[in-house]
């Protein structure tokens, strides 16, 4: 009696799990039929011609489970043997076509040969074998619309135009017009972040593809960004629907928490992948989009609150500083005190000792733009082109740097005057000739150019002159003498907040000197805790005066001497110097907008 049965093998090449099998006999009786496939094996099975007189005829079937046991696809087949007819076999391959393919093969019993999406119409016994695999044999393709996203607080490019609230990115109708040259992006971003949180809650992006295949419909994809050969930002994994426009969330994977404020300021290339297989799909078009992204503060210094500056981000918050997962404040402030001694290209200004931004004992407008102002022919570093400070200049610049952790009236502007004459130190910048060698010791900051007078031997060599203001950060605000808050000062040593104020002023204040009693005129006495005055630190930023609510006016009706005693009376203490040929940018810094100071001469 002849033999028409069939053998049936399937082959699971998938990283998944086949089951919930069902089998159906049409003619005859199915035989050993696996209730689960595991992942990369296979099994074999039959059914028969038994109490049949027309041979066999059946389907079956599996389910496709990914990993948490949801079934993404389904396969079922049906296959014939008849005693009259024609051999037949059929198959529905799983969906969707991009993910999975099945290849079919068959032979007749005992025969070697194999024959590849058919079946020998006449012979018999047969045997099948569906091989279920994942898609790699054909190109799908996608394509990168746009970007958006929100930033959290006013941010103004190096075009000077003001970015807040929802903005786009990167789009692909004019990919070209996004980058500013080498420094960043024309549409930077700022996230508001608490560094305790997931980074990924604080940085979301907004991106738009498209799917380009049919194929792709029904299909799980994740979308990835790389920067500098590291996957740096992805979505989640989601559903291609259609072929319309769709608009995922992506975020930021690495760094997952940060205890410092952190930057993306890179070209990214953007991918996307099938889930499961994780089979690449390819891109069309453009796919490279420069994003330049900041993390900062929840709240802002009351002087970026008009807006912060993109290039004052792109100094203190550059892509290269290492990210740290925990760290205090304290940390970053030390960090920033650091930077502001040591990257910036400073020199303190030993003739004078004048403020380049004409700030004030107790703060004032601070000319960020100046102080980081690039070379034109970048030749130059950032900051170099206008390289003389004070203690003014630097303690502002470390204020603003520390806000970006702090946020709002986080750390004290803290000035003393007199100051007196300082113990050997490092001053920023003070090295054996400008422009390079090692830090020197000094002890006379106002050797002007003879450097053979910085270090004096004689501490009470006639030669040497005090600091008769000097200006530092305290960690906490308000400033309270009592405590156990460290000191920075990006100006002199550097101090790196290790200090109290009284650890401070025995380090940093020359007592033992007789140029207090022999040059009185010069400096009384030095300075202790008694004249540590707070101030109002950095009021605004280039000349965009904000006043906070302690800051009074004076009535319009008041005589001009009258004025600028009001004005030294709301600064808390003496005014250091003033550069006469700017004494009506002062004034009106200083007294405010509404204020006209008219004058043709002042003696």
């Amino acid at each position: 009696m002849n033999d028409f049965s069939i053998t049936v093998t399937v082959k699971n090449n998938t990283n998944q799990f086949l089951t919930n099998a069902w089998g159906n006999p049409i003619q005859g009786r199915w035989h050993n039929i696996a209730k689960t496939i595991n992942p990369g094996k296979k099994w074999s099975f039959l059914i028969d011609d038994t109490n049949s007189y027309d041979g066999s005829e059946g389907r079956f079937g599996y389910d496709i489970y990914d990993e948490n046991r949801g079934v993404i696809a389904k396969f079922d087949a049906y296959q014939r043997d008849p005693v009259w007819g024609r051999n037949e076999i059929r198959w529905t391959s799983p969906l969707p076509r991009a993910l999975f393919f099945v290849s079919v093969r068959t032979r007749i019993r005992g025969h070697l040969q194999w024959k590849d999406n058919t079946v020998n119409p006449r012979g018999h016994p047969f045997e099948v074998e569906y091989t279920i695999g994942y898609e790699f044999r054909q190109h799908f393709q996608w394509q990168l619309i746009e970007i958006t996203t929100s930033s959290d607080h006013p941010v103004r490019n190096s075009r000077q135009e003001l970015i807040l609230g929802q903005h786009t990115l990167w789009k692909h109708l004019d990919p070209s017009i996004y980058p500013d040259e080498t420094r960043g992006s024309f549409q930077p971003n700022i996230f508001a972040y608490d560094f305790i949180s997931q980074v990924a809650v604080n940085g979301i992006l907004n991106v738009t593809v498209r799917a380009l295949n049919p194929e792709l419909i029904g299909a799980a994809v994740i979308l990835f960004g790389i920067k500098n050969g590291t996957r740096a930002i992805q979505s989640d994994y989601f559903m291609v629907r259609n072929l319309d426009n769709i608009t995922v969330q992506a975020h930021v994977i690495d760094p997952r928490t940060s205890g410092k404020p952190f930057s993306l300021n890179a070209d990214v290339e953007w991918h996307m992948e099938l889930a499961l297989s994780n089979g690449p799909i390819e891109r069309v078009g453009e796919g490279v989009t420069r994003l330049e992204l900041y993390w900062i503060a929840t709240t802002l210094h009351l002087a970026f609150r008009p807006y912060v500056p993109v290039t004052f981000l792109r100094a203190v918050l550059p892509p290269t500083a290492v990210v740290t997962p925990h760290a205090t404040i304290a940390e970053f402030y030390q960090d920033m005190t650091k930077r502001v001694f040591n990257d910036y290209h400073k020199r303190y200004d030993t003739i004078l000792g004048q403020s380049m931004s004409n700030l004030t004992a107790s703060g004032g407008s601070f000319y960020e733009s100046f102080y980081l102002l690039e070379d034109p022919t970048g030749e130059l570093p950032v900051g170099a082109f206008v390289p003389f400070v004070n203690c003014m200049d630097q303690a502002a610049m470390l204020e603003l740097s520390c806000s970006l952790r702090g946020g709002a009236f986080s750390t004290s502007w803290l000035y003393q005057s007199p100051f007196g004459y300082i113990n050997t130190t490092h001053l920023i910048g003070i090295t054996n000739y400008p422009g390079g060698g090692g830090l020197i010791n000094v002890n006379n900051p106002f050797f002007g150019n003879n450097i053979r007078y910085a270090e004096l031997r004689d501490i009470n060599d006639l030669s040497r002159l005090p600091f008769g203001v000097h200006v530092y950060i305290g960690h906490s605000n308000p400033y309270n003498p009592k405590s156990d808050d460290g000191i920075y000062d990006g100006c002199s040593g550097p101090h790196l907040g290790n200090e109290t104020i009284a650890q401070y002023i025995t380090n940093s204040i020359d007592t033992k000197t007789n140029l207090y009693q022999v040059r009185p005129w010069q400096c009384r006495a030095p300075g202790t805790i008694a004249n540590v005055t707070p101030g109002f630190g950095v009021l605004s930023i280039n000349g965009q005066w904000v006043f906070p609510q302690r800051y009074t006016m004076p009535p319009l009706t008041e005589p001009i001497s009258r004025l600028i005693d009001t004005a030294i009376a709301n600064m808390g203490g003496p005014m250091a110097h003033l550069g006469w040929a700017r004494l009506r940018t002062w004034l009106a810094a200083t007294l405010g907008d509404p204020w006209k100071i008219l004058y043709e001469q002042v003696t």
